[in-house]
């Protein structure tokens, strides 16, 4: 987390810039309109690919939806909800009534895509998504940083030492750069998978990625999901099997969309990260705190640490809510969208920015959601109070 005298910098510098824009804005008046620029949301597909897939989708594999069994909330088990809205994919997200989760309220799994490739085998090429995150350097460059510092954060609240050849697991690792991350810093890790294209890419370079079903019947002193419970039909299934293979001395660390981000809370079925999958189990799980900590603590679990991680786009969220930007639908026609907005809004956004960074993170609001949590009832972890006070 950001040190306290960073938050007190953003928010003196933010506080002078205030002053100036609103002094500024007294003396001259109203404003233009400038252009605004959203760059196109997934590393892994270029616009016309994407939208190809979910054209696609809609045609051919969207009636599948109407034999899939129902399923309650991913979050507290109740089945009690309310439609929410659509997602451009064709997905009904619902409310669960009870603890306030969204979710898409039907079971989103890899027989469902199966069946869909059999109806459309050109689609295939779609739900092998992850194939970038091997092949662009700076994809996997980018992936690389964010999962050493992950692990390293981890290791501190252990309080254990780089090179202290703890076991780590990865569940949902795609092609695996997580594993190779944590080898650097020490740790003995291996993945879990499901998309058998990730998987082969892992084995050929080395890392040890397996299924599911096939993978080794042990504990480990780490155990993660990043960005993968929100792909899963059954997340309180998958925890389940994670505290039985965490020791109980260990952490597990995820990390999830955030649904206390004001994107998606208020873009909805305009947000290109609600989705329910074009060719492969979308965000089906949409989380904020309280509800994860809900599911968390009906698995065996007691949170640690919460965090939001990444900046708001200030921007998109002041074009969408002036109805400026169409937001996904923009997405879909052009890699690079853009929208006309009032200057002060730009500007606005650009003395804000900062700060909603900080705050984001500390007040766990960000567009992804982090969680260290700990096997109840466990002796709390040697290095939590230097971390939490870091």
């Amino acid at each position: 987390m950001s040190s306290k005298v960073d938050f007190d910098n953003s928010l003196a510098e933010a506080s002078r810039a205030i002053a100036k824009l609103l002094r500024d804005a007294i003396i001259d008046g109203p404003r233009g309109l400038v252009d605004a620029q959203f760059p196109h949301p997934f590393s892994n597909m270029t616009a016309a690919e994407w939208s190809s897939a979910v054209s696609l989708w809609r045609e051919k594999g969207l009636p599948l939806l109407a034999r899939q069994p129902r399923r309650a909330c991913p979050a507290c088990g109740a089945d009690d909800a309310a439609t929410c809205f659509e997602s451009y994919d064709g997905y009904s997200f619902a409310e669960c009534r009870d603890c306030g989760c969204w979710y898409v309220p039907i079971v989103v799994d890899g027989a469902l895509f199966e069946a869909y490739f059999a109806i459309a085998p050109e689609a295939r090429r779609f739900g092998d998504y992850t194939d970038s995150q091997s092949s662009d350097d700076l994809l996997r460059q980018a992936d690389l940083s964010r999962f050493r510092d992950y692990y390293a954060e981890l290791l501190s609240c252990l309080g254990a030492p780089t090179n202290s050849r703890l076991t780590a697991l990865d569940i949902g690792c795609g092609v695996g750069n997580s594993i190779d991350a944590a080898h650097e810093l020490g740790i003995d890790a291996f993945g879990i998978e499901t998309n058998a294209n990730a998987i082969a890419i892992a084995r050929r370079a080395g890392r040890r990625v397996t299924t599911p079903g096939d993978a080794a019947d042990k504990k480990y002193d780490i155990i993660t999901a990043f960005e993968a419970l929100e792909h899963m039909a059954d997340p309180f299934a998958v925890l389940m099997a994670a505290r039985a293979r965490l020791n109980d001395g260990g952490l597990l660390a995820l990390t999830v969309p955030n649904l206390l981000s004001p994107d998606l809370r208020t873009m909805r079925g305009d947000n290109p990260h609600i989705l329910g999958g074009p060719a492969f189990p979308g965000h089906i799980n949409l989380f904020a705190p309280r509800t994860l900590t809900r599911l968390l603590q009906r698995t065996g679990f007691e949170v640690l640490d919460v965090s939001g991680q990444f900046a708001l786009s200030l921007p998109e969220l002041f074009a969408h809510h002036l109805g400026a930007w169409t937001g996904v639908h923009a997405h879909l026609k052009s890699d690079e969208a853009q929208a006309a907005i009032p200057e002060m809004a730009a500007m606005l956004g650009s003395v804000f920015g900062p700060l909603t960074a900080v705050w984001s993170e500390a007040f766990a609001f960000g567009p992804i959601l982090k969680i260290i949590a700990a096997p109840a009832g466990a002796a709390a972890p040697a290095g939590l109070a230097e971390m939490r006070a870091a």
